[in-house]
């Protein structure tokens, strides 16, 4: 995860937002499949949750950083 967040520091506002509507629509997804079809890691949705908490974390201490 470490490689990861840094790398998510490195990218620019409007590629973080890119990346925020990606994995929501991720999670959407997994949401809808999970009831229809349980798939065998159950981790996934809240792998993806997390995930999603990082980039909103990052993008919000960018927007601190430059005000």
């Amino acid at each position: 995860m470490r490689k990861s967040t840094q790398q998510l520091r490195d990218k620019s506002g409007e590629e973080l937002i890119k990346e925020i509507v990606r994995l929501k629509s991720e999670i959407s997804h997994l949401v809808a499949a999970q009831k229809v079809n349980p798939e065998k890691d159950c981790n996934v949705l809240f792998k993806k949750r997390k995930e999603l908490a990082v980039v909103l974390t990052i993008k919000r201490s960018q927007e601190l950083e430059t005000k």
